[in-house]
Formats: C-alpha cells, structure tokens, sequence
C-alpha cells in the first residue's frame, strides 16, 4: 500500500511540474513557433536533379505535366516497369556519347569479376541496369539472365573488373557507371511512392515538379526556448516563494 502511495505521489508530482512548465513562454514559443512554420514555402525539387537531397519517407506532392497531382510517401527511386524500359534505354544507348559503349539488352556478355580479369568469367545475357533506391547511396547494378534458363539476376558494378559484349568489345566498367551516376539514367527512372498503403512507379519524364513541406525546425526551437525560459523563471522565483513563507512563519 505504501509503495502505490508513492508511485501515486510521484506521477501527481511529476503531473504537476509539466502543467506547470506548459504555459507562459512555453506556450508563447509553440505558438510563434508554430506560426513560422505555417507560413514557410513549400520546397520545390527538380525530378532529374534533387532527388539526392530527398530523404526516404518524406510526404510528397508530385505535380504531372498534364497538370494533375499526387500525395504519397516517397520510398526511393526505380528503373520504369519492364514493358516501357527496354524502349527508353535503346533511345538513351542512341544518344549517349560516342565515346561510350553500352551493352545492347539481349548481348551475350562475358562478365570478369574482380581482382583479376582472368580468374573469374560469366557468360550472360544482359537485361539492362538498375540501381539501389536510396539516391544519396546510389550504386549500379547490371541486370542479366544466365544464358540456358530464365532465371535473373543482378551484380553491382563495383564488383566487375572487365565487360566484354559479343562483338569482343571491351566495355569501361568505370566509364558506365559514372554515366549512370550522372543520371544517364534518367530517361528510363521512375520514383517510388507509397500512396494510401500501395507502392507505385511514376516516371520522371512524366513529373514536373516535386514539392515538400519543411521540417518543423521553428516550432522545435522556440518551444524548447520557451521552456528554458519557464524553468529559469521557476528556479528563481521559488527560492523568493520560500524565503517569503518563512519569514511569514517566523
């Protein structure tokens, strides 16, 4: 019985010193806060070129350019669905740089992995590339099917040494993915979002603009001045409150 007496104590305490720190500058510093945040501009992010300043998990509003939109949670980026890709990426082969081979989906190609271009060597064909969601951590793969089964698969970039295509021409490893790194890709992208429990592809080509709400940082910062400040005026008006009720006594 004594225990619960206490625990009881204890929560009525703790109850009474929040109801106390809630009012005054706290709730002044909320509201201000609060109002700054209201009226800060909506941030608007180019589709081809901000998506590595967007962080996983923040509530979007897409803009199309026929003018509709749309709200979601952003979960990363995506190469576009398999029926549309292997078009866009032979208009992107078409326009790349001349001094810049890129495999054709359907080649054979012999893959060596690294150290050495003559340990390991596969033979597939390639489906075309793809890369990681997060664009801050943004890694290439390569798409391949093995040769006698349609079983697919994909290797990162980074653990190739050598790609050579049917025609025994060498393919630059580092060359390609620094393309892609670029947005070489960018024609064949799409972005990920969650929209209500459903995770769908919306390709950039089709995207005008990006917009998201900025954090909360006013409110965060204000309020927690604001209970600064009530804790300050606490600790000094209570040594004035006990001095009072002493003197008063005596």
């Amino acid at each position: 019985m004594t225990r619960k007496i206490s625990i009881t104590c204890i929560g009525v305490a703790l109850l009474s010193f929040l109801l106390f720190l809630i009012n005054g500058c706290t709730v002044i510093g909320f509201g201000v806060g609060a109002f700054i945040d209201s009226r800060a501009k909506q941030i608007s992010l180019d589709p081809h070129n901000d998506l590595d300043s967007l962080d996983l998990g923040k509530h979007v509003s897409v803009y199309f350019n026929d003018g509709e939109s749309i709200k979601g949670e952003y979960k990363g980026i995506a190469i576009i669905d398999d029926d549309a890709y292997p078009n866009r990426y032979a208009e992107i082969r078409k326009q790349s740089p001349e001094n810049l081979n890129l495999p054709t989906i359907g080649d054979t190609l012999s893959i060596y992995l690294k150290p050495a271009k003559d340990k390991v060597n596969m033979e597939r064909v390639f489906l075309g590339f793809d890369f990681s969601q997060d664009p801050k951590n943004l890694k290439t793969f390569l798409n391949y099917r093995y040769t006698r089964s349609p079983a697919r698969d994909r290797i990162d970039l980074d653990l190739i040494h050598t790609i050579i295509d049917r025609n025994e021409c060498e393919i630059n490893v580092a060359e390609v993915d620094s393309f892609i790194q670029r947005g070489g890709l960018n024609d064949a992208t799409a972005i990920a979002l969650k929209v209500k429990g459903k995770e769908q592809k919306i390709a950039l080509n089709d995207i005008e603009a990006i917009t998201l709400k900025p954090d909360g940082k006013m409110t965060k910062i204000f309020g927690a001045m604001g209970v600064v400040t009530d804790l300050v005026i606490y600790f000094l008006l209570k040594p004035s409150s006990e001095n009072t009720a002493s003197t008063e006594g005596g």
